[in-house]
């Protein structure tokens, strides 16, 4: 139990470093793609979209 504590507090620490370092560089986003490969994956399914278009000189 006491391992997987410090482990946990490991990861974070780290984590948190590499979010400060790569803020500091501009690479943020990096960090993001990382974060949403290694996150679950969430599907939401939306409603189609219609869009009309009307051109009052097309007559």
């Amino acid at each position: 139990m006491k391992k997987s504590i410090l482990k946990k507090i490991l990861e974070v620490t780290v984590w948190i470093a590499a979010e400060i370092l790569l803020n500091l560089l501009g690479l943020d986003d990096l960090a993001d793609y990382g974060e949403y490969l290694f996150s679950p994956q969430v599907f939401v399914i939306s409603n189609p979209v219609i869009f009309i278009s009307y051109d009052p000189c097309d007559r």
